[in-house]
């Protein structure tokens, strides 16, 4: 087991929108967390009072034993307490609904971090992925000052996730000035409520209401730089196509990135593999190489490498997984073709939070 002393092992926190998919992935990634405990769970009328056994919808995990019998309070009685007597919370809410409960929650002096698209684009909160953009800490602080110690940090659109993290580390290789990124994202990337099984199953929906345009300026502010305190967009061309595909979990991507550069596929092909994380200091649920290189011709599949990620006690399902690396030539630009893969409601949702929560802890700010 690595060394996880640096996390404090008080720390409580709430889960807000806890009875959605990705508020079941904070129950169960959090249950057996070394440095948070759940404190309480909070959803909107239509689930308060239920237990968590009753609405548990997670294909692949049990429900843990000790929240079983856990029940939902009711999101607006946040508003009526004066004093909270947890550290942290964890937000899976919808955008319409985190708004107004996540911005309370910060003039309140909480650490919120939030899967929510509520404020990502908001320039004084940061889109963090602690391997792309560490820098983004300094918004965090700013934040802090402002409001008496509380922030708001955001994690990625689920798709948005596995394409950053791959794109970052070919940034670093090669200048890339076009992205085109089809996504074929899994039913439960919609929630558990998102598409009926007569619209999923067997069945390609070539539209996902405003995702393609999320794609585009989530991702270009996680590949920008921290520039006086603010984001400054990455200058990258990004085109995008979505597609909902019969897959459960799983989104995976098709990039294509133009480079006018000279590229040796065998040599990129080792430079990417070769690739550990970054991340100075130890944390619980970070897997040792955020990005797994495949070099099998038919890989990465949502069925085989959906959990890719080590130590697999702690941080499976939190890589992103990269095959097909090949290059198509046209004059004097190249155009380096792969497929990419994300667990959407895992690293793609409540594991980023988590991470990112790690990320703040170890260097004093949480």
């Amino acid at each position: 087991m690595e060394d996880i002393t640096k996390l404090n092992k008080n720390k409580t926190c709430a889960i807000l929108g806890a009875s959605g998919l990705i508020g079941q992935q904070f129950i169960r990634m959090l249950y057996d967390h070394p440095s948070y405990q759940i404190h309480s769970l909070y959803t909107s009328s239509n689930s308060e009072g239920k237990t968590v056994s009753e609405v548990w919808a997670l294909p692949d995990f049990q429900t843990p034993f000790g929240v079983k019998d856990t029940t939902f309070k009711n999101i607006n009685g946040l508003y009526e307490i004066d004093e909270f007597d947890f550290d942290i919370v964890f937000s899976a809410l919808p955008s319409s609904v985190a708004l107004p409960i996540e911005e309370y929650l910060r003039s309140k002096g909480m650490a919120v971090f939030s899967n929510s698209s509520a404020y990502r684009m908001d320039p004084e909160v940061p889109i963090m992925i602690p391997e792309i953009n560490p820098d983004t800490l300094e918004l965090v602080k700013n934040q802090k000052i402002k409001y008496n110690g509380g922030f708001i940090v955001t994690s990625s659109n689920c798709s948005v996730t596995g394409a950053a993290i791959y794109l970052n580390e070919l940034l670093k290789i090669h200048k890339i000035d076009t992205a085109i990124i089809t996504t074929y994202q899994a039913l439960s990337g919609a929630g558990a409520k998102g598409v009926s099984a007569v619209q999923g199953m067997g069945n390609v929906i070539p539209f996902i209401n405003g995702e393609e345009e999320k794609i585009i300026v989530e991702a270009k502010k996680i590949l920008g730089s921290v520039m006086d305190g603010r984001i400054i967009d990455k200058d990258i061309n990004i085109i995008t196509t979505c597609a909902r595909v019969s897959v459960i979990d799983g989104h995976l991507e098709s990039i294509n990135a133009r480079t006018l550069e000279q590229v040796d596929i065998d040599v990129l092909f080792k430079q990417l593999r070769a690739i550990n994380s970054p991340l100075e200091h130890p944390h619980h649920i970070a897997p040792s190489k955020h990005l797994i290189v495949r070099s099998e011709k038919d890989r990465p599949q949502p069925r085989i490498d959906l959990y890719a990620g080590s130590p697999d006690w702690s941080a499976k399902g939190m890589a992103v997984t990269v095959g097909r690396i090949r290059k198509q030539s046209f004059d004097d630009e190249t155009w380096i073709n792969a497929f990419v893969l994300v667990h959407n409601t895992i690293r793609g949702g409540a594991g980023g939070s988590i991470l990112n929560a790690e990320f703040i802890e170890n260097h004093d700010m949480l």
